[in-house]
């Protein structure tokens, strides 16, 4: 296919030309909308540390002073974060709740009206009445619970929790492609989204936050009863305590660690969680394969676990479970509001009542933010499909240059990339329709029987194909990698939507989408996985060797820049994801910016005159990374994605960037200079 290149957008008025440079008064508008951007320029370098000592702190330490400023008065949750990701979500948040209100949008009319019975304050104060009549409908029976139970009852409650709120309290299940035949779907299990880490265990803000939520809601369910609420909160931390230990996000060397187990070899607890689950959709039969992430590590373990505490303790834990995604429907109960965060975002965050029913409303309709979320980006998308094809088509190219890949692991790669799907944007295509049978008398049941039905009808594709891809959540940033559906997600918040991507600003953008998009792909790089069963693909042993050799090269040169607590050899891959993606990405930036390919001359901007484009490239990838956060952020980031620390995923990246280097005219025995260049490609 013939990838048409994005012209460059220039403004109308052009300084003069100075050192071979177009030293433009460019893209102002651009330039005025990119905050960060803005934010650094302004700063004319006057920061501390130099660039070749701290890359980081040079770029980032003004913005993280000023962020300090603007967080001060709403103080600093334990585990929360302010970076360019989260301003970003807050801008698709808002550019959805403008779209989700108005009347005139008819095609998001469902999510609209399940938004606006959200906003009916008034309603919350039946609402905990209407929540206890929906525990007596489930397994549980009522909650908090003061009595005993059975394991047979943990384990059902976990599985409708699953099946009616998509809520993951043990583990996470989805569909795949099955292994042994891509055409039929097969049920995956694997470890749950994480709400509570090892981490926490001794953090006794984060453990307030989870016992004053269950205390408080327990109290509003059961006015007056002051015991049973203490006591469901005691429980909630000690059942917290034993599933944090076990780090089940945590496990092996990579997260794509699948392989294949017999439905009977799972222990009771197990069968009867995927039996209620699966119940009149698919018959689990003993022979019936179940691809498990970490193989059979985690099912064995967490089972144990499981059976080794109270059962009331586990049922008034799972209680907590099922109000977190009913919180923007209950009386305001702070800290219940703070665990709603946390479990879509994945850090907390004091909301209001608009952008929590704005949440509530993408988790139970999330075609309709879909469709929103399309049409708010309607004509930027083609552009920016533009800028993707050539990446991967890059992409592809580079391939032959990675080192450790000799020409038989080169068509091996190739092989997998024709075989994996790229879901872009917004895959999510579905028509934005209410659920049918949908009708309840009040909010919470209404969000309450459409979630059901929207569970039940993704359930249902296992017995259809093909399978579709899930789109995840519309405010994700980070591309995600999914073996088990041979599948590419690239969220539309991958892209900062306030840059014109038909722009010559926006190939600075690739350090953000060239860099990200780059790492996802870059996992298609290791050897044959549990997909290869049938012709095993394997490395040969020197590509291997030489994939060993690169990975303890690139820790050891890392391992100054981790504190003393943390083991960089826990985080290779993500380290070598990194440090290949910002070279792949800067020769992306290189091969695409437009005033090189047209004009030949070097593109600045008028503020920073005497920066060059390389230069520049390299700032907006650390601006891209700016954060103020806590060390509890960082540990949650690495033990749920593997994600490296905000300031080493610059500085280790940049250290082994020989253009970095050359750009910024870093002398050998700097701090921003390999003491070792690890070479990941040729």
């Amino acid at each position: 296919m013939i990838v048409q290149k994005p012209e460059p957008q220039i403004a109308s008025v052009v300084g003069e030309v100075k050192d071979d440079a177009l030293l433009l008064e460019v893209e102002q508008e651009a330039l005025q909308s990119d905050r960060i951007m803005q934010e650094y320029s302004e700063t004319t370098f006057q920061i501390y540390p130099e660039p070749c000592d701290d890359f980081y702190d040079h770029v980032c330490s003004v913005w993280q002073k000023a962020a300090a400023e603007a967080t001060k008065a709403s103080g600093q949750l334990p585990g929360a974060s302010v970076s360019t990701d989260t301003r970003l979500q807050g801008d698709m948040e808002a550019r959805l709740l403008s779209y989700v209100a108005d009347p005139k949008h008819t095609n998001v009319a469902p999510a609209r009206r399940l938004y606006e019975s959200c906003l009916d304050r008034p309603s919350t104060q039946l609402a905990p009445q209407q929540a206890s009549e929906q525990f007596r409908k489930w397994r549980i029976g009522s909650w908090p619970r003061t009595d005993g139970g059975s394991p047979t009852d943990v384990w059902v409650f976990a599985a409708e929790l699953m099946r009616d709120l998509g809520v993951e309290a043990f583990l996470g299940v989805a569909l795949g492609l099955d292994p042994r035949t891509l055409d039929k779907a097969i049920v995956e299990l694997g470890p749950p989204k994480p709400l509570f880490f090892a981490s926490d265990i001794s953090q006794q803000q984060v453990l307030s936050i989870f016992s004053s939520a269950a205390r408080e809601s327990a109290t509003q369910l059961w006015p007056g009863n002051v015991a049973p609420a203490n006591k469901a909160a005691e429980d909630v931390k000690v059942v917290l305590g034993a599933l944090a230990a076990l780090r089940l996000n945590d496990k092996g060397d990579s997260p794509d660690d699948y392989e294949l187990m017999a439905f009977n070899s799972m222990g009771t607890g197990l069968r009867e969680f995927l039996q209620t689950i699966f119940a009149n959709l698919n018959n689990l039969d003993p022979t019936t394969q179940i691809l498990t992430r970490h193989g059979r590590v985690v099912p064995r373990e967490l089972e144990e676990t499981v059976s080794n505490l109270p059962a009331r303790a586990v049922l008034n834990y799972l209680g907590l479970r099922a109000l977190l995604p009913l919180a923007p429907f209950l009386p305001d109960i702070v800290p219940l509001q703070l665990l709603h965060a946390i479990d879509v975002l994945g850090r907390p965050e004091l909301a209001n009542a608009s952008v929590m029913c704005l949440r509530a409303t993408g988790q139970a309709l999330p075609a309709c933010l879909a469709a929103a979320l399309r049409s708010t980006m309607v004509t930027e998308e083609p552009k920016r499909q533009v800028w993707l094809n050539q990446l991967e088509a890059l992409f592809l190219d580079a391939v032959k240059k990675v080192i450790w890949l000799d020409e038989l692991s080169t068509l091996l790669v190739r092989y997998k990339m024709r075989h994996h799907r790229l879901a872009r944007f917004s895959p999510l295509q579905g028509v934005c329709r209410q659920p049918q049978g949908a009708v309840a008398a009040s909010p919470l049941a209404a969000f309450i029987q459409i979630s059901k039905l929207q569970q039940r009808g993704e359930l249902q594709q296992i017995s259809h194909f093909p399978l579709p891809p899930t789109a995840g959540s519309p405010l994700d940033v980070w591309p995600t990698y999914k073996l088990s559906q041979q599948l590419m997600h690239i969220p539309a918040g991958l892209v900062n939507a306030s840059v014109p991507s038909n722009s010559t600003f926006f190939a600075l953008h690739l350090s953000r989408l060239g860099t990200r998009f780059f790492a996802a792909l870059s996992k298609l790089l290791y050897d044959s996985t549990v997909y290869e069963l049938e012709t095993p693909l394997r490395f040969t042993p020197d590509a291997q060797a030489a994939l060993d050799r690169l990975l303890d090269c690139i820790v050891q040169d890392a391992r100054p820049l981790f504190g003393h607590h943390q083991d960089p050899s826990h985080l290779r891959l993500a380290l070598l994801e990194q440090v290949l993606a910002i070279q792949l990405a800067f020769l992306a930036f290189r091969q695409l910016l437009g005033t090189r390919r047209i004009w030949k001359r070097d593109f600045r901007l008028a503020p920073l005159p005497d920066v060059s484009s390389d230069k520049l490239f390299f700032i907006y990838y650390a601006l891209d990374h700016c954060e103020l956060s806590d060390d509890l952020f960082s540990r949650h980031e690495v033990e749920a994605h593997r994600r490296l620390p905000a300031k080493q995923r610059v500085n280790v990246a940049l250290r082994q960037s020989p253009a970095f280097a050359r750009a910024f005219s870093c002398q050998a025995g700097a701090p921003m200079t390999a003491t070792s260049l690890c070479q990941v490609l040729r």
